[in-house]
């Protein structure tokens, strides 16, 4: 139910706010669902008034400089002799004056302990009484019981007109950080059982047509996103691969923290990071690997948080795989900034996969209720510059790749649909707007954004993946499986060309969608499937009223399908 008092209070704020002078812009209010109680992707509820003398510390996002320039480098990059530099791209896109008037108004309203935590981040500290004077708003506690902290959030908030044309918004007032993962299904498996119906490395290779799975050169390297407590122990690593005839590697670098000891206590704390570690690993056999974990982030979008690191490391990993997500609508800004920050990562040869989630077109809101029903895009999964990965099924029970449903015995529904945040950029846009006027059971128009950027852009398998995680084997479904499976081909593919004395493939998407239009022959087309459904999450399976329905060619229930890896190869070779 809507929180009243809640709702009465932000009106009072936003009325307040409209009264100000003309000098202040209202920059942003928080989602309705932190009203409503209803946010599928943390639980922080409001309490009481922040007291005034408290310490509180606000990030302002700088706006990124040059990114038109940085927008044309990738545009004509396919003839550029190499990628640029980390220190290159931080230089062009760095907003030197803009900085500097931040700065300065920072320190004249009062702020202390001003730094730059970021290229175009700049933190601060003031009293909570003093901010809610600069900001024209009341600052209130909120509480997670998952995270088990209180954090200090206000409801909508406004900044003078001058600096507004400088930011895109101020991180600590209205965002809220993720605190609950939708996990993918899993189920432990008997030591007695059968092997049969059951995605293995021999499945996935056989299936994508996949011949070696060494990479050519070690110079090609992958990288996990993980957060949320999320685990994995290399012993786990270790008993998967003797178990599935994978040489033995010990290839895992670790960034953040990591408590291999997590897993054995509780399958739950270590199953995502497990399912992706073993995975990309199969996959792209001695590739370097990181395993990036993210807690205590700097900023509160982790996502975000992620990708400002990265694209300020020196020589990051070339291949990310991210099997984490939350709700676009409920992460403001921050969405539309992080994918400026992955452009950065793009523009540094780097390619990103995204999990395109496992509650069909509803999202994890729908698990448990119906009342979570409805087009909810996912973030990161549906950002332009990153590649999105959904799953498919069927090749486990020796039939037809079909996508992945949980009403067809799938477990997880492939998240799909159209961005309510990004419209379809011109690589995509052919394929969207033919299925938006060819597509079968459309959904009533006005339900969705048809004229959104559309994801997913591939899948691969995603159902009853072998994982062993705390020494059990575990039977896992989800589109994380996917993404680090479809990261995997990526490095593999790098390797080659690094091999041959090329770069890397770097901002992959366009390039999927122009060898589709040329050769379509390349995926499998998968035209059998529908996700109106959310993953098993209870006693029942949840089957929302629309959905989209899998057809030739391009749809947002599969993508483009999943890739024939020998087909592709000589296509990204020649890139």
């Amino acid at each position: 139910p809507v929180d009243h008092q809640m709702t009465k209070i932000f009106l009072a704020i936003l009325l307040a706010v409209a009264a100000c002078n003309a000098a202040h812009v209202l920059m942003e209010r928080v989602p309705s669902c932190v009203r409503a109680r209803t946010c599928a992707d943390h639980d922080w509820h409001m309490g009481t008034r922040a007291t005034g003398t408290d310490s509180l510390t606000l990030t302002f996002a700088v706006k990124n400089a040059n990114m038109d320039k940085l927008n044309a480098f990738l545009a004509t990059s396919a003839t550029a002799d190499r990628w640029m530099t980390r220190d290159e791209v931080r230089d062009l896109t760095l907003n030197v004056e803009g900085g500097k008037a931040v700065r300065l108004w920072m320190q004249e309203a009062g702020f202390v302990n001003i730094e730059q935590v970021r290229s175009n981040f700049l933190a601060g500290s003031l009293p909570v009484a003093a901010a809610e004077r600069l900001f024209r708003t009341q600052f209130f506690q909120f509480r997670s019981q998952v995270a088990g902290r209180s954090i200090a959030r206000a409801l909508a908030y406004s900044v003078p007109a001058e600096i507004a044309s400088l930011i895109d918004f101020v991180d600590g007032t209205v965002q809220f950080p993720q605190t609950t993962l939708a996990p993918p299904i899993f189920n432990e498996v008997s030591s007695d059982a059968v092997a049969v119906n059951q995605t293995t490395l021999a499945l996935i290779d056989s299936t994508y047509a996949i011949s070696n799975n060494v990479v050519a050169s070690t110079l090609a390297t992958q990288s996990l996103f993980e957060s949320l407590g999320q685990s994995y122990a290399p012993t786990d690593l270790t008993t998967f691969e003797k178990n599935y005839g994978i040489p033995t590697q010990d290839c895992v670098t670790v960034i953040g923290p990591n408590t291999p000891s997590a897993c054995s206590s509780n399958a739950n704390n270590c199953v995502e990071a497990d399912l992706d570690v073993e995975y990309i690993i199969a996959v792209a056999q001695k590739s370097p690997t990181t395993y990036w974990s993210i807690k205590n982030s700097v900023l509160s979008d982790i996502f975000l948080d992620w990708a400002t690191a990265v694209a300020e490391t020196e020589n990051p990993p070339y291949v990310h795989s991210i099997s984490y997500g939350g709700v676009e609508t409920a992460s403001g800004t921050t969405v539309s900034r992080c994918d400026e920050e992955i452009t950065k990562m793009n523009a540094m040869g780097l390619t990103v996969m995204v999990s395109s989630g496992d509650d069909g077109v509803a999202g994890s809101g729908a698990r448990k209720s119906e009342t979570g029903c409805g087009f909810n895009p996912t973030y990161p999964g549906e950002l332009p510059h990153i590649v999105s990965v959904g799953a498919t099924m069927g090749p486990e029970y020796k039939s037809a790749e079909i996508a992945c449903t949980s009403n067809q015995g799938g477990l997880i529904t492939t998240g799909g649909g159209f961005s309510t945040v990004f419209t379809a950029p011109d690589w995509q846009a052919n394929f969207t707007s033919y299925f938006i006027k060819h597509g079968t059971n459309m959904p009533p128009a006005n339900k969705y954004n048809g004229a959104g950027r559309g994801y997913p852009d591939v899948s691969m398998l995603g159902h009853n993946y072998m994982v062993v995680v705390g020494g059990k084997t575990m039977e896992v479904s989800g589109t994380s499986a996917s993404s680090p499976v479809f990261a995997g081909v990526v490095t593999l593919a790098n390797a080659q060309r690094l091999a041959a004395g090329k770069k890397t493939l770097g901002w992959l998407t366009p390039d999927l969608y122009a060898i589709a239009t040329a050769h379509p022959e390349v995926f499998n087309d998968i035209t059998s499937g529908e996700n109106n459904c959310a993953a098993q999450g209870g006693l029942k399976t949840i089957c929302c009223s629309y959905g989209f329905t899998a057809t030739k060619s391009w749809d947002p229930v599969t993508g483009l399908g999943s890739v024939n890896y020998s087909k592709i190869l000589p296509l990204l070779l020649a890139l």
